[in-house]
């Protein structure tokens, strides 16, 4: 275990054991008393052995993740202490190893192997540490986790950052949860300036190539710089707010990788 995790770890003990989780426990009765199940809460995914030591730190974050509760109740506690919070670092490595994958995993993995990132050299977290699913048919469960979690969990998120100090975070969520990631302040907490790069409305055009012809898609897109101050021209952290990999455009990726490496 490195450093960063071992960081976290002790974080997620204080704040999810002691005092967070519990502000949880209304929205936990209602979803099971609707039928739902609450699989969680869960480590980030994965932190590489080098991200503390590079200068080039990115992050990737989606909403939540499909765990089933036999996955989830598999999984290692995270100490004797935090009974309830699973150990799920070592996800990232085993999606890694899996060629197929599902979209996240396989566009992380293709577009750090792009700029020539190992699996050490960065970290993937989601938003929630938790996830609601609501069983449809024999052993098949849908994903259905309420904004209300998402908000709460905006908290454990921030944490996180402030022990990760990324220099780039991509969110893969969409715009659904844009006013929650606009409040999010990371460590900036007496900041006095940040600057919004954006696409017109928030909109990147992707124009895919065909053998017959061009078509054009479109893309939601957020880059928002941090500066301790405004005569800094270097910005201590950016983000870049945009869809998720699943059905995307086939030349997103390709935007990815050019934002990451135009801001590097």
């Amino acid at each position: 275990m490195n450093n960063l995790q071992q960081k976290l770890i002790e974080m997620y003990i204080q704040e999810m054991t002691r005092k967070h989780c519990l502000i949880c426990e209304d929205e936990a009765k209602q979803i099971r008393s609707d039928g739902g199940v609450k699989v969680g809460p869960k480590t980030l995914f994965h932190v590489g052995d080098s991200f503390e030591h590079r200068r080039f730190r990115p992050v990737f974050v989606g909403k939540t993740d499909w765990y089933n509760l036999k996955q989830w109740q598999s999984e290692e506690p995270i100490s004797t202490h935090g009974k309830i919070i699973k150990n799920t670092f070592g996800q990232g490595t085993e999606w890694y190893k899996d060629d197929g994958g599902v979209a996240f995993w396989r566009y992380i993995k293709e577009i750090t192997q792009e700029i020539n990132l190992s699996l050490d050299d960065y970290a993937v977290s989601n938003l929630a540490k938790c996830d609601v699913m609501y069983k449809y048919a024999k052993e098949k469960y849908k994903e259905d986790t309420p904004l209300i979690m998402y908000q709460k969990c905006t908290k454990i998120f921030n944490k996180e950052m402030q022990i990760l100090r990324p220099t780039h975070i991509i969110f893969f969520t969409n715009e659904y949860f844009d006013d929650l990631i606009h409040a999010i302040r990371f460590w900036f907490d007496d900041y006095s300036y940040y600057q919004d790069i954006k696409e017109s409305y928030y909109i990147k055009q992707i124009t895919n190539s065909y053998k017959v012809k061009k078509r054009n898609r479109t893309a939601c897109w957020w880059h928002r710089s941090f500066y301790y101050d405004s005569s800094r021209k270097k910005p201590e952290l950016q983000f870049l707010r945009t869809r998720h990999p699943q059905g995307a455009p086939g030349k997103f990726k390709e935007k990815i990788i050019e934002w990451l490496e135009e801001n590097k």
